[in-house]
């Protein structure tokens, strides 16, 4: 599914050809349309041809009635605009669709030419509201988010280094999986680390490094996405944020009572996640890949192929540089802790520098002598993205 947002596109479904080919006639003359007659059929046009501003669906279908159908696109795209002919169901069953598929609208059948279009324009209505919303939701908390995530990343290196970066590859797993929710990704993967504030900074680098702690420790990190939850869910509109938390640390599972695209989401930051603690513990792509692949049950289905195609499984490790700490560069990789004489860390291992990276160590030169810093340090540089179409 592309990811163009101002698509004013509709998907029909209904088994029946002639009331397909009735709507395409009426349609057609104003809006792009796309036509499926089946659930099946569907569901592929919606990943293969959207994204779609709308869904309308008939009720009465084989294998996948129409509010069930209604419902797995919700799933895959909660802003899409969903409507139901009814034609002879009856009251519960109406009635039962709209609250599982939190439908728009339902639309008797059969349904005139004018009325239609009128439908169609209120749909429409619907849709601009839900982004223009959206949009502003999304720029608001992307840059608060972005304000405390730099605070964070200069203040806490290790988990918010790595929160960063967890985010990086949930973002393209998530692309590359069609799953298009990036704020609610952003936000569930920067939040899920708040719990580590609460420890002191000597003991957050056991945990950071999985030496052995002791146990009321463990028992105490076992509460952080609970903690982190709270905390996102007192914001309103941000409950999804806390559930989406919450299910981060459990195995994928289609009988969870959180909603499907909660579950998603929560896979792909928990995959991204792993990733990132077994290539702080030295392991290369390859090997990762592999012991990830031994445990994919825990993961979304179909996450582990995606991992494949979004980091390079054959370069096991990237050449490393030793350069003056003076000319480091954003988009390089870190790899060794940047740290006073004194031990205070900096910048942890694994760190895209970045321009707060930058202007950290520019800061620390002016206001220490230099000799408390590291005069070289053993970087990555920026390589480059994986081309896809060859994977």
């Amino acid at each position: 599914m592309k990811s163009d947002r101002t698509t004013r596109s509709i998907l029909f479904v209904d088994d029946e050809p002639s009331v397909l080919e009735s709507l395409r006639r009426v349609v057609e003359k104003h809006y792009p349309a796309t036509f499926a007659k089946s659930a099946k059929e569907a569901i592929e046009a919606f990943e293969q041809k959207g994204p779609f501003a709308m869904v309308i669906s008939d009720f009465r279908m084989p294998n996948l009635n129409g509010a069930e159908l209604l419902l797995e696109i919700r799933n895959r795209d909660p802003d899409v605009v969903t409507m139901l002919f009814t034609g002879a169901a009856g009251f519960d069953d109406v009635s039962e669709a709209v609250r599982m598929g939190q439908i728009y609208r339902l639309i008797g059948k059969p349904c005139g030419a004018k009325e239609m279009l009128q439908n169609l324009e209120d749909g429409f209505r619907q849709y601009d509201a839900i982004r223009a919303e959206k949009n502003l939701l999304e720029q608001t908390l992307n840059g608060a988010v972005s304000a405390l995530t730099t605070i964070l990343s200069a203040t806490e290196p290790l988990f918010f280094g790595r929160a960063q970066r967890v985010k990086k590859l949930a973002f393209k797993l998530a692309d590359h999986m069609g799953i298009h929710d990036q704020w609610r990704l952003e936000l569930a993967s920067i939040f899920a680390y708040l719990g580590y504030l609460n420890l002191p900074p000597a003991m957050q680098e056991r945990v950071y490094h999985k030496r052995i702690v002791p146990d009321k420790v463990t028992h105490l990190i076992e509460g952080f996405p609970r903690f982190a939850a709270d905390l996102v869910k007192k914001i309103p509109r941000l409950e999804k944020i806390g559930n989406i938390i919450i299910s981060i640390p459990r195995d994928y599972d289609t009988n969870w009572q959180e909603e499907e695209h909660v579950r998603r989401l929560a896979s792909v930051i928990r995959l991204a996640n792993d990733f990132d603690e077994l290539s702080e513990a030295h392991y290369g792509p390859k090997a990762i890949h592999q012991k990830l692949k031994e445990r994919q049950h825990q993961y979304l289905p179909g996450a582990m192929e995606a991992l494949g195609n979004v980091i390079d499984l054959e370069v096991d490790s990237l050449p490393e540089i030793e350069i003056p700490l003076r000319q480091i560069q954003m988009g390089m990789t870190l790899r060794q802790d940047i740290r006073l004489t004194d031990g205070l860390l900096l910048a942890s291992k694994g760190t895209v520098i970045d321009e707060v990276v930058v202007e950290l160590m520019d800061n620390y030169r002016r206001t220490y002598d230099e000799t408390y810093l590291p005069a070289f340090v053993r970087v990555i540089e920026d390589p480059p993205e994986k081309d896809e179409g060859t994977a």
